[in-house]
């Protein structure tokens, strides 16, 4: 069974957290919905690539982009990297043999760690699902999300081994080309340094 790495994380926030891959569970993003505005396509820069690397204080992960089948996922990905919006933040959630997760911003600070996993980039984005991706393999990168629909934002998850339970619900980007085993090295509180793309 999976548990849930992150102990520092209160289960007694309104909105928790309910992370790993059983059917009872989700891979979750919680952040207040209030406020928040739904980006489309049209909402968004032009940004053509179809390879990141993500830096980390361990090493490099590149993934391999899926622009033609979810076009507004990764131009949503590649916008926040452009940005530099990736830039010191740390993987808050790392579950052994199922999936690291990272994106949340508030994990550039420490004194918010019983809040890490909760924030976003203050807006949502609409899924994408793409009938010939699946979690039938591992190194898959897919967006986080509240467990509702269209709640995605700038979290994401790049999965140690196959998770068919996620498929349909969490929108698929990428998949991991390099770096698996800088990737299954990750503890929490490691971070990304840059991403950048091609």
């Amino acid at each position: 069974s999976f548990q849930n790495a992150d102990t520092t994380q209160t289960q007694s926030q309104s909105q928790s957290q309910s992370p790993a891959p059983e059917s009872s569970q989700a891979i979750q993003q919680v952040q207040d919905q209030k406020g928040s505005s739904m980006k489309t396509l049209k909402d968004f820069e032009k940004i053509t690539a179809t390879e990141a690397t993500i830096k980390t204080n361990k090493g490099d992960v590149v993934i391999t982009l899926f622009p033609d089948k979810s076009p507004l996922t990764v131009t949503n990905f590649l916008t926040l990297a452009k940005s530099g919006y990736y830039n010191g933040i740390k993987f808050h959630r790392i579950i052994p043999d199922f999936m690291a997760q990272v994106g949340d911003p508030l994990t550039k600070d420490d004194s918010q760690k019983a809040a890490w996993g909760t924030g976003g980039p203050g807006y949502t984005i609409q899924d994408e699902y793409d009938q010939s991706l699946g979690f039938e393999t591992d190194g898959v990168v897919a967006m986080a999300n509240t467990g509702a629909p269209n709640s995605g934002g700038s979290q994401f998850f790049i999965t140690y081994s196959p998770y068919t339970f996620g498929n349909g619900k969490y929108p698929i980007f990428g998949k991991l080309k390099s770096g698996m085993d800088i990737l299954k090295s990750l503890q929490i509180g490691d971070q990304i340094i840059s991403v950048t793309y091609k």
